[in-house]
């Protein structure tokens, strides 16, 4: 069982850009253009971080997003079993044994007992989800407390839904704690709680039940797929048309392999059934640093060497935050032909 949550309310993000966050987290910007700007440009950079300045002397500044992303991250980390960091405001969740375990607690404990699902013997439950639920109806994702909202009709209905109170009590702890409102998404794969999160922003969540896989993907966007990224997209496109998930399912995959072959068919068919075994993967905080800036051309190494200083002080304020110590440091640069160096 999954949770994808996204911390989404830019209102709440920028408490940390004007005023809170670590002392020293704008300095990096202005440690670094200090070293080589002007005092005209010097001004320019002594501004409130966010607000318009010149991109040729500095950069943007987000420590004050990261110390706030830690924060989060580190409530997220304490209430899920795995949590597993996708972005500066993304966070992967797996919580399937804290909502087994709940299962185990409750009133249908007797359903983890079933030698054959509780579906195929016609058993039911009816409860009260947390936020919407998405079964693949004709409106689409219920609302709580609607008279339409659907019956647990498998164990695995009644698990995504003990794995929807724990993402709201998640949620809850973070804005308690953080003053950050998320987004989240619960179903039984990466793939499904990250289309459900974008559901209902910015401050709801969307459980997606198996039985309603099919019609959530019946006219979804490949674009709108992880897993399905630009190579793969524009063979489909060509070579027979498809741009939806849905349509791809049309196809056999003896059909598809011809063009794209066996293993790409195989992939296709599984994505576009919401099929996903990448696991969550217990990492909370990122395995890498880096800075970087795209700017015009130059051969003035004084420019160069101005844009290693904020580099480097940008990299020493994060390394200083994070109080973990580098092991390597990676220098890439494009030349002017276009042929990236390290």
């Amino acid at each position: 069982v999954i949770c994808e949550v996204f911390g989404h309310d830019r209102s709440c993000w920028s408490r940390y850009i004007g005023a809170g966050g670590p002392a020293d987290a704008s300095d990096t910007v202005r440690r670094g253009s200090q070293a080589q700007a002007s005092a005209s440009q010097q001004s320019s950079t002594e501004q409130i971080i966010g607000a318009a300045a010149d991109r040729d002397v500095v950069k943007a500044c987000l420590n004050r997003y990261r110390y706030c992303s830690k924060r989060i991250f580190e409530v997220m980390a304490r209430m899920a079993g795995v949590c597993e960091k996708g972005s500066l405001d993304e966070a992967y969740l797996d919580v399937s044994q804290q909502a087994v375990a709940a299962v185990a607690a409750g009133p249908y404990a007797h359903w983890l007992q079933e030698d054959e699902s509780t579906e195929s013997q016609g058993q039911t439950a009816s409860v009260a989800w947390s936020g919407h639920v998405y079964c693949g109806q004709a409106d689409g994702a219920e609302q709580i407390g609607s008279q339409a909202e659907p019956d647990v009709t498998c164990l695995g209905d009644l698990v995504l839904f003990e794995a929807g109170k724990i993402a709201e009590r998640i949620r809850a702890a973070v804005w308690e704690e953080c003053g950050i409102t998320c987004a989240a998404g619960i179903a039984h794969n990466k793939m499904l709680a990250k289309l459900a999160s974008a559901m209902h922003k910015p401050n709801l969540q969307t459980t997606v039940l198996q039985r309603g896989v099919p019609g959530l993907f019946r006219e979804l966007p490949l674009s709108k797929i992880n897993g399905m990224g630009p190579k793969i997209r524009k063979r489909l496109e060509e070579h027979f048309g498809i741009t939806e998930a849905g349509a791809a399912l049309a196809f056999s995959e003896q059909s598809l392999a011809a063009r794209l072959g066996t293993a790409e068919a195989k992939h296709v068919l599984r994505i576009c059934n919401g099929i996903a075994d990448d696991r969550v993967a217990d990492r909370p905080e990122t395995t890498n640093f880096m800075s970087a800036k795209s700017f015009s051309t130059t051969s003035d190494l004084g420019r160069v060497d101005h844009w290693i200083q904020v580099f480097a002080a940008e990299l020493v304020g994060r390394i200083q935050m994070e109080t973990r110590t580098p092991k390597n440091l990676v220098m890439v640069w494009k030349r002017a032909d276009g042929i990236r160096e390290k």
